[in-house]
């Protein structure tokens, strides 16, 4: 029996799912650290959680998600025995969570031996879930493809449409993991193809029977994810396309009662079957949706995000859409992106040229209505429309530009970008196309866990004899405490400079080895001190960069870690400051000894002047290009002359400048608001103006470090946002260089 080509596509997409979901160390997709202990909680005691976000639990944000793919998966692995669960999700404290980082330090979780085959406990309950999921997204696969065969009458088209979702890489690597987009994406692409089949260019007559599965289906996309509340929507407005379509059936009188009957089946059914999770919502948290409970736990932006700051976010939105792995932050090479960004650009203008000329130049055939003919191609467009604005609505409050987010939306996106290339392509190339940009993506998907995952979990090797020898400044510095021997021998270090600009990276080598087999993690801090005692710059990890916390270490092992400290942009220059590592215990904050003290100097350094301006946009309106202080290290009741160098841009308006000084909880120590002169309505663009302002602090300022703070805001107390070069707008002020208030 010949397999046909979309069976081929859907097992190789399964084959390549299982593929990610084996070899994806736990733990390491988004996400996915809470989202099973979720999946186990449920499992376990089939009481939902409340969110409380003093005490946020193991799922943190994820209780506020709706729980059918949560009971689900809890039903298909409660005979696992995952009392171990503790013990396997070890997790990294240290993780630059959502942050790609030169050095390292982005793993979620740490990961033993425990995690290889043959499985049991928690990991064998991890593997199956992710397992089952992978089939969720080959059903996603397997009805994009039909959808696209309502809208493409050639199979090269239809064969593209399943192959860019099934070797869409991020996609791949979610529907591998423990999440809930992968129920919610299979039901909105089962939901969607319905609602197109009985209104599309050859529609099915739309019985009760029909209606009422559809209702089923929306009843459980609302018990999954909010982001497939949509589907509601456009099953609303394809009930009243379908009675303006067939306005007289055999069995009923009139539009409106066709309306009223499919309704009935379909939306009576999923109020009644979803609307208790809804409620329990508004009793618990005193919201519809809970996003209140879910925001609390999950944090939100300092400010909220406009629309122009969302656009200068869009790559990482694009870059998360097409792989952005681990914990979005286990990038694919830049050339991949450039290539699918601009076979993604090219899509969406061939999308805009179908629709012109349908615009300007269609006729219908005499055989199809209006709504027959385009009724399914706003179905799409409606879709990909309310899954953007519930992510701008989401981004807009939260820090959540990741590309996945549209998952919900998966068929439709493969059907309208392939829609896009179609209509740009001759007839006769689009098989070869299509067959090239699929292969090219196949190609990228299956690569991408041997070459991009899995080298950054890694644990570092052993230090082989020639570089030991070649460590520049060896040590042999022991780190212990007073009561036991010690435990870590700092071998030595390399530093690559000995002075360095505001902006610019120090790398640092640490060569370490254990000196005996610990019962603690003892985490390595990296700190930047200026010659007022401040801490300017710091890295802290677990040793290999969070791979290798020191339970791991087996007596004599060694490594090196290159940490890259990046100093800010914002740091006093010229200065004198040096650098100080240690060792200590994150959950008690203990530190290890190292000649009696609890820190050890290794080199100095030189901080000077960078030969570019500080250059900090406040929205395109002035430019903070640099400061001065007369002091940084001052006694309380003093003052503090700072002066700010600014430059005109494009200020058309008067804007008063506020300076702060700050300290622990946000409290104020010091504040002077007000204009500049001449005002910033009288500056000309490129305009050089110095501000000099006198702060003077509280007389019962405690000593300790402080922040001092910079920004402006308009008539009506509104702050201007600082634009980054990329086009992102982030805080809405500005720190400089950090004071001492001496006792």
């Amino acid at each position: 029996m010949r397999l046909h080509p979309s069976s081929f596509i859907i097992l190789t997409f399964i084959a390549l799912g299982s593929l990610y979901a084996l070899t994806t160390p736990l733990f390491e997709a988004s996400d996915e650290l809470w989202h099973y202990p979720m999946v186990q909680h449920l499992s376990r005691t089939f009481s939902l959680p409340i969110q409380d976000p003093n005490n946020v639990g193991p799922w943190r944000q994820e209780a506020s998600q709706p729980p059918l793919y949560y009971y689900f998966m809890g039903w298909a692995t409660s005979w696992i025995d995952t009392s171990d669960m503790d013990q396997v999700r070890w997790l990294n404290p240290h993780v630059d969570n959502g942050i790609i980082t030169p050095d390292g330090n982005i793993n979620l979780a740490i990961h033993t031996a425990r995690e290889n085959f043959p499985y049991g406990g928690t990991v064998l309950a991890v593997r199956l879930i992710r397992l089952l999921s992978v089939l969720m997204g080959a059903g996603t696969i397997y009805f994009t493809y039909l959808l696209a065969k309502e809208f493409f009458d050639d199979e090269p088209s239809r064969l593209f449409a399943a192959a860019f979702a099934a070797f869409t890489p991020m996609f791949v690597f979610i529907s591998g993991a423990v999440n809930n987009d992968n129920l919610a994406t299979f039901l909105s692409a089962v939901i969607l193809f319905l609602l197109v089949r009985s209104s599309g260019l050859h529609p099915r007559p739309l019985t009760t029977r029909t209606s009422f599965l559809l209702g089923i289906l929306l009843a459980l996309a609302a018990l999954t994810k909010q982001s497939a509340l949509g589907s509601f929507g456009l099953a609303g407005l394809t009930l009243i396309a379908i009675s303006l379509q067939h306005p007289r059936p055999s069995n009923l009188q009139s539009p409106i009662s066709n309306f009223i009957v499919h309704c009935s089946f379909a939306f009576l059914p999923s109020l009644f079957i979803s609307s208790w999770w809804y409620i329990r919502n508004i009793v618990l948290y005193g919201d519809l949706l809970g996003w209140s409970a879910f925001i609390a736990v999950l944090g939100k932006r300092a400010a909220p995000a406009n629309l122009l700051q969302l656009w200068g976010e869009r790559i990482s939105l694009a870059n998360s859409f097409w792989g952005l792995f681990g914990g979005v932050n286990v990038p694919m090479s830049d050339w991949i992106y450039f290539v699918l960004n601009t076979i993604l650009i090219i899509s969406f203008v061939g999308v805009a040229v179908f629709f012109l000329r349908h615009l300007f130049t269609s006729s219908l055939p005499q055989s199809l209505s209006l709504v027959s003919c385009y009724f399914p191609y706003f179905l799409l467009l409606t879709q990909l429309a309310l899954i953007t604005l519930g992510w701008i609505q989401w981004a807009t409050v939260t820090w959540s530009s990741q590309g996945r987010l549209f998952f919900s939306a998966m068929s439709a996106v493969a059907v309208m970008i392939t829609l896009g290339l179609r209509t740009l392509l001759p007839p006769r190339a689009r098989a070869t196309v299509f067959a090239s940009i699929g292969l090219f993506m196949f190609t990228i998907t299956a690569a991408s866990p041997f070459v991009f995952i899995a080298p950054k979990y890694v644990d570092p090797p052993q230090l082989t004899n020639d570089q030991l020898t070649r460590i520049a400044h060896p040590l042999n510095s022991d780190f212990g405490s007073l009561t036991f021997p010690p435990e870590m021998r700092l071998l030595g270090y390399d530093v690559d400079r000995s002075s360095v600009k505001p902006n610019e990276s120090i790398r640092l080598t640490l060569y370490w080895r254990s000196l005996t087999q610990m019962d603690r993690d003892w985490s390595v801090f990296v700190h930047v001190v200026d010659e007022n005692e401040i801490v300017i710059a710091q890295r802290d990890t677990y040793p290999g960069l969070g791979l290798m916390p020191t339970r791991k270490w087996n007596v004599g092992r060694t490594l090196a870690d290159e940490y890259v400290i990046t100093l800010p942009a914002t740091i006093y220059a010229p200065s004198k400051a040096r650098i100080e590592i240690g060792l200590y215990d994150y959950a008690t904050g203990e530190r290890l000894l190292v000649n009696g003290r609890d820190v050890l100097t290794l080199s100095s350094l030189d901080i000077v002047p960078s030969d570019k301006l500080l250059a900090v946009n406040y929205d395109d309106k002035v430019e903070l290009i640099g400061y001065k202080m007369d002091k940084r290290s001052l006694k309380p009741n003093e003052e503090l002359t700072l002066t700010l160098y600014w430059r005109g841009l494009n200020a058309g308006a008067n804007y008063t400048i506020f300076t702060q000084v700050r300290g622990a909880n946000d409290s104020l120590w010091a504040q002077l608001d007000s204009q500049p002169q001449p005002p910033t309505s009288a500056w000309t663009r490129d305009q050089v103006v110095t501000d000099t302002r006198i702060l003077k602090l509280k007389p019962d300022t405690p000593a300790g470090v402080y922040d001092v703070e910079v920004g402006l805001y308009d008539a009506r107390i509104n702050r201007l946002q600082i634009v980054l070069p990329d086009g992102r707008r982030v805080e809405n002020s500005l720190k400089l260089s950090k004071i001492r208030i001496l006792p």
